[in-house]
């Protein structure tokens, strides 16, 4: 190993395709081990959990190649094996994006559902919002996407199913911080962005256009990853579902249902 900790270049081939259980103990955390440590320095068995009692660590199990129990400790051991194996190779365009990667490895997933009874008591016109009410004030509330109050969560991946076959428009989700109460327009209404969600306001995500599956439509995207905080009293997320395209073949009270799939950050 290089005099800066990093990995010169023939140790970083040697380890392309090792599994990390063969990787060397970082120096960052050799002395953690409550003065005892693998034999040969290496982790040849080991486990991990979340510790309960300490954010963002993880109690880590060691063991002696030949399953001796050495210790348990807790360190934030993902994030310092990031930092020392993968760091060194990422390109420094790219390498704010670290801490990214660091809160997914010690994420949780997630499918958060909701689904409305669409009043679609006309046909829809581009940009028209869907909801359940011909009256301003519906919109759509997606239940514990953060871990805790005010923690973020990152959209992974997004679906959509429709009860009405046929449908064929490409449904766009704004999302909120806050409920955005009347400031959501009623179904078949133009949307918009008002004063009243401004401060709110995060962004939208778009799907492709909704295409038959059986006797339903459906659309997905499971390449979206983008990040949103919640507000700092709420776990939830809430949001806003228009359509970017006319659509003449809906159906009075069809049913659509929206699945998030998110990771706690």
């Amino acid at each position: 190993m290089a005099e800066n900790g990093q990995l010169t270049e023939d140790e970083a081939r040697q380890l392309r395709g090792v599994h990390p259980n063969a990787l060397p103990i970082p120096p960052g955390l050799l002395g953690q081990t409550n003065g005892a440590s693998p034999s040969e320095g290496t982790m040849s068995k080991f486990s991990y959990r979340r510790d309960p009692d300490n954010e963002g660590f993880f109690t880590r199990a060691v063991a002696n190649p030949d399953g001796t129990p050495i210790a348990e400790q807790s360190e934030k051991y993902l994030a310092q094996l990031i930092e020392l194996y993968v760091a060194p190779f990422i390109d420094p365009n790219v390498a704010t994006h670290l801490a990214v990667i660091k809160s997914l490895l010690s994420g949780e997933s997630r499918l958060i559902l909701a689904s409305k009874n669409l009043a679609a008591a006309g046909d829809y016109a581009a940009n028209d919002a869907l909801s359940a009410s011909t009256s301003a004030g519906d919109f759509w509330v997606f239940r514990d996407c953060a871990r805790e109050p005010g923690r973020g969560f990152m959209v992974m991946g997004a679906r959509m199913l429709c009860s009405t076959e046929g449908v064929l428009f490409r449904p766009r989700l704004h999302m909120m911080v806050k409920a955005p109460g009347e400031g959501s327009p009623a179904d078949n209404a133009a949307f918009s962005v008002t004063e009243g969600l401004e401060g709110s306001y995060l962004g939208a995500l778009d799907l492709p256009a909704f295409a038959d599956i059986g006797t339903m439509a459906g659309t997905w995207d499971f390449d979206i990853r983008m990040e949103f905080p919640t507000d700092p009293d709420s776990k939830d997320a809430f949001g806003i579902l228009q359509t970017l395209d006319a659509e003449a073949g809906e159906a009075a009270g069809m049913a659509l249902g929206i699945a998030l799939i998110v990771r706690q950050l």
